[in-house]
Order: structure tokens, then C-alpha cells, then sequence
């Protein structure tokens, strides 16, 4: 699933490039002022002013981050649906109704998850401009240093972040599902990942007491006291009993 997520990112011609301004052709692509440049140019009028407060208030504007990634969002969360679906179908439970993810929750979540991205690249462009404003040094000479720290940046950033959305998108998907199904035993399954951090390797194999419960351990997707934060990867597993069964063939 996280595979299908990427790869509906990738379909997009400049995402997630769209946040790293690594792409070509930038004014074909995309009409807007790269972010990259923007943070130049704010920069450089900071320094111009000789305004060093200035770099405090620092921002990005990516107008197509978030429906890009609500878009990615959108398209895992159903192919988690239907892998759900599955699930019950292979021990014997049938779900009533239309299970649908909650569409506002992801176009809010894509929002959120793009505003810290752009939080990030101003905080390290005025990180590095503070650095390399040494007295006398011109508006060029910063705005120089801050271009080349951002366009060296790594990607990891930017890969928890948007992985921090999947997250959510593929845990929207299995809810829906679980929420329109019979009731069912819950448990916390934290084997997806080969270094578990000691709160997850706790509480693998949990039995929650209700699928309440199980939402609120695993609100965004992973478990809500993992080391790694918003980078775990582990997930709600339902197991339907005899009687589950017993209701959908009677249904």
C-alpha cells in the first residue's frame, strides 16, 4: 500500500519535486514562483533592510502541495479500503453498506502536511541565512549560501512528512470498513517495520477493548506513543469471531 501512495505521487509530473524545487522546466510546469526561490528573495530583501527579524517570519507558498497530495492521499486510502474488504470477505464477513474514507479529514490532513513541509524549508533557509550574515556581507552573498544549502537538502524531511500523510490516508481506508463491519476483535500489530521502537514492541499483539479504543491508540494511522512519531508504520488488525460470521451468512 505504502508502494501504491508513492507511486500516486510520482504519476504527478513535478510532486513531491514540487516541494524540493529539484524539477526542470519550472515556469512550464508549475506558473508560480519556485519555493526555493521565493525563500531567496525573501531573504535577500531581509538583508537589504538589514532587517534580521525578518527571517523569523520566512514562508512558502505551494499552491498545488496539497491537492497533489490529497490526490495521493485519496487513492491509497482506497486501495486500503478494498484490501480491508478483502480481509473480511476471507474470514467470512460481508459489510453492509458503502464504507467511504472521510474525504474532508484527508483534503485537511493534505493542508496540514504541506504547511509544516513549507515550515520547514523557511525555518532552514533562516537558519542558514543567520549563519552566513556576517557584518558586512552583502544580500547576494547570503541569499548565495542560503541557495545552496536548500538545494542541497536531503529528502528525508520531506519523505516523513508525506509519509506522515499515507499514514493517515491508509488508516482512513481500514477504519471506514471497520466501522461499518460487525464487531470484531482489535490488536495492535507492529511487525511492519524491522527496528520497533520498546513503546511499539510493547504493544504489539494489544487487545483492544473496542474499536474505539483501537482509533485512539492509532489515531494517525501508527501508534500515538511511538518513538519515531509520525513514522510509524504499525496498524489495527481485526479478527472477526464465529458469531461475526454467523451474522453476515444470516444477513
Amino acid at each position: 500500500l505504502w508502494q501504491f501512495g508513492g507511486q500516486c505521487l510520482r504519476r504527478q509530473r513535478y510532486a513531491p519535486d514540487l516541494f524540493l524545487d529539484r524539477r526542470g522546466d519550472t515556469e512550464e510546469h508549475h506558473p508560480h514562483q519556485s519555493p526555493r526561490q521565493q525563500l531567496i528573495d525573501q531573504v535577500t530583501a531581509a538583508v537589504d533592510a538589514d532587517d534580521v527579524e525578518a527571517l523569523a517570519t520566512l514562508t512558502v507558498d505551494i499552491p498545488d502541495a496539497a491537492n497533489l497530495l490529497e490526490d495521493a492521499m485519496a487513492g491509497l486510502a482506497g486501495a486500503a479500503l478494498a484490501q480491508m474488504l478483502g480481509e473480511a470477505t476471507a474470514q467470512g464477513v460481508t459489510v453492509d453498506g458503502t464504507p467511504e474514507p472521510d474525504q474532508d479529514r484527508l483534503a485537511q490532513v493534505a493542508v496540514l502536511v504541506a504547511a509544516l513541509i513549507g515550515a520547514g524549508m523557511s525555518a532552514s533557509a533562516a537558519r542558514k541565512a543567520l549563519q552566513a550574515w556576517a557584518p558586512g556581507a552583502t544580500a547576494d552573498e547570503v541569499a548565495a549560501a542560503v541557495e545552496a544549502h536548500l538545494q542541497a537538502l536531503s529528502d528525508a524531511g520531506l519523505k516523513d512528512n508525506l509519509g506522515a500523510g499515507l499514514s493517515v490516508a491508509q488508516n482512513e481506508g481500514r477504519v471506514a470498513v471497520l466501522r461499518q463491519a460487525p464487531t470484531a476483535d482489535y490488536y495492535a500489530s507492529e511487525v511492519l517495520d524491522a527496528n520497533t521502537c520498546p513503546p511499539c514492541a510493547a504493544i504489539d499483539g494489544h487487545h483492544f477493548t473496542d474499536l474505539a479504543d483501537a482509533e485512539t491508540q492509532y489515531a494517525s494511522g501508527g501508534y500515538t506513543e511511538c518513538d519515531g512519531g509520525l513514522r510509524c508504520r504499525g496498524i489495527i488488525v481485526t479478527v472477526w469471531d464465529a458469531a461475526a460470521v454467523q451474522q453476515s451468512e444470516a444477513a
